[in-house]
């Protein structure tokens, strides 16, 4: 279950900065920026779950330049 802010559309990702506990929602752009649209609540990412996942290979890790 997760709560989205309004003009969330398909293909937007869900990101955890490293450090934090809050998802945020983010479209990627042509030529390989990203907008960021939002926080959003994902039930089971909201206490550090992500790290654990992370760990497990489940999700992947992405650096902003």
């Amino acid at each position: 279950m997760d709560l989205v802010p309004d003009g969330v559309a398909a293909g937007d990702e869900i990101c955890i900065l490293f450090g934090g506990y809050t998802p945020f929602v983010i479209r990627r752009l042509e030529g390989g920026n990203y907008e960021f649209i939002g926080e959003c609540y994902v039930h089971g990412l909201m206490e550090g779950e992500a790290m654990e996942e992370l760990e497990d290979s489940r999700v992947e890790d992405l650096v902003f330049e």
